[in-house]
């Protein structure tokens, strides 16, 4: 039986020690996984957030323009600014990449929900995976904010022609890689909040009356493949 209250039990992160030429080692889950060029990104979309998510972009690129990245993203939206930001710097690195053979792969685990769900559609094409259990969803500018809504960076900018333009960027982004009209996607983003999962899909009765019908993520065109348990990227 499930209960409506819980106590808050904070996990330590293992600690990861190895042994080299150089001696002893000791690091944490995230440094090990970076080692390996995979960045996981668990977290709302805030300032704080897009500038480490860049600088870990960035410097894995650096590194390397010739071997692949890999990004887990589950992230319930925020700042439309700081999503941006991210976006930007992952068009510059997939672009580096895919010039020297290599890949931006993105992976949706748990929930990537509105300013989320841009960020992972902005991996390489054919490389944009979701889990079986996650849920993506997309819906248009929320200048109210709260938890998996759109939200500006600063309260002076939420007018209703700022928004629309921000509507418009976001509504291209989404259209370009999902391979659909601004026309349509636009529809889709204004019909409300649209989920879709790896398999099924639900979306506002809105969309009946634009002519339109959930999708799962797949037939959307914001991912390209469901990552089965066991197989390897």
């Amino acid at each position: 039986m499930f209960s409506k209250t819980s106590s808050h039990i904070a996990l330590r992160e293992p600690a990861i020690v190895e042994h080299s030429q150089n001696g002893w080692r000791t690091s944490d889950c995230a440094t090990r996984l970076f080692e390996e060029r995979y960045i996981t990104f668990v977290a709302g979309v805030g300032s704080e957030v897009a500038e480490s998510v860049s600088n870990q972009l960035l410097w894995l690129l650096r590194q390397s323009s010739s071997e692949d990245i890999t990004m887990c993203v589950e992230s319930p939206g925020g700042s439309v600014h700081s999503g941006l930001g991210i976006i930007d710097t992952m068009n510059h690195v997939r672009t580096t990449l895919e010039r020297n053979g290599a890949k931006l792969i993105t992976i949706t685990r748990g929930i990537a929900a509105s300013m989320g769900a841009v960020i992972v559609g902005c991996g390489s094409k054919g490389h944009r995976y979701i889990m079986e259990n996650a849920t993506i969803m997309i819906h248009q500018v929320r200048t109210s904010g709260g938890q998996g809504g759109i939200v500006l960076a600063t309260d002076g900018l939420d007018d209703a022609g700022y928004t629309m333009m921000l509507n418009r960027r976001l509504a291209k982004i989404l259209a370009d890689n999902c391979g659909r009209s601004v026309e349509e996607m636009t529809k889709y983003l204004n019909a409300g909040d649209t989920h879709m999962g790896a398999y099924d899909a639900y979306g506002p009765s809105r969309l009946a009356d634009v002519g339109l019908k959930p999708l799962n993520a797949i037939e959307f065109g914001i991912a390209d493949k469901v990552l089965i348990p066991g197989e390897v990227i």
